[in-house]
């Protein structure tokens, strides 16, 4: 149910906030955040064309936008792993995170 969705989001973050320097590890989790993130934006997308629409809080991305603002830090490191090139891989996983997470993150009010 929602709640194992909500706790598989937050166990990824936390993978990669827990050593955003392990390339591998981090990539590994934003990749798979960034799909679980794509998969509910599509469900919320399915019912609301209108990606700026205040009806997404009615659905699960809501909540697993809720986790990336609610850790101070997640925003920060997810830019610095894309600033610091570092890693090619990583990178990319930072990114494709942002862009999963962007139409979302523009609608939440504390940002």
């Amino acid at each position: 149910g929602a709640s194992a969705l909500m706790d598989e989001v937050q166990a990824l973050l936390d993978k990669f906030i827990s050593d955003p320097n392990d390339a591998a590890v981090a990539s590994d989790a934003l990749i798979k955040a960034a799909s679980l993130y794509e998969r509910e934006e599509l469900v919320f997308r399915n019912k609301c064309s209108d990606v700026f629409s205040r009806d997404r809080e009615n659905f699960s991305i809501w909540e697993m936008l809720e986790l990336v603002v609610r850790n101070e830090t997640t925003l920060g490191t997810l830019f610095s792993a894309i600033e610091q090139r570092r890693d090619a891989v990583l990178q990319t996983a930072a990114a494709r995170f942002l862009v999963a997470t962007a139409p979302g993150l523009a609608m939440m009010p504390s940002l």
